[in-house]
């Protein structure tokens, strides 16, 4: 499966605290034997080529990248989200990507009602990494739904 990792958090200072929630949805995927693309890697760690594009640029990006995903994975630290964010959501919704929306326990995400298919709670980087290893298989994109939001 093909899956896009998004992450929303105003709130972080250091890049190596937003990496340890990353990398726990990134090595869970891999040990599920899927593929993913990280879009906040890709742009805030990408080096200069990242750098260099306009914001318009990554979002043209980002939108051909989840053009290809079986469903888009959401990271959301606190409750405010970002316009990337925002933008990557709503564009999968439009599409019919199915969104799994991972939330850390104090992020209230009302604002976000309708627009997930699955909802996931973390504390920490461990709980992160052992609800995405439960999650259910998707068969291919834009024509498996995980039906009415639940939690997990």
């Amino acid at each position: 499966m093909n899956y896009v990792i998004c992450f929303s958090a105003k709130s972080f200072r250091d890049e190596g605290e937003v990496a340890s929630y990353l990398d726990a949805v990134i090595n869970a995927l891999m040990e599920r034997g899927d593929r993913c693309e990280c879009m906040f890697y890709r742009m805030r760690m990408g080096g200069a080529q990242a750098v260099q594009n306009t914001f318009a640029a990554y979002m043209l990006e980002a939108f051909s990248i989840i053009s290809e995903a079986n469903a888009l994975i959401c990271v959301m630290h606190d409750s405010d989200t970002g316009l990337g964010a925002a933008m990557e959501l709503g564009y999968a919704k439009a599409r019919g990507i199915p969104i799994v929306l991972a939330r850390h326990q104090r992020a209230d995400v009302r604002h976000l009602q309708g627009l997930m298919d699955l909802e996931i709670h973390y504390e920490n980087a461990s709980d992160l990494k052992n609800a995405v290893l439960t999650l259910p298989t998707i068969c291919s994109p834009n024509t498996v739904s995980f039906g009415t939001p639940t939690t997990a």
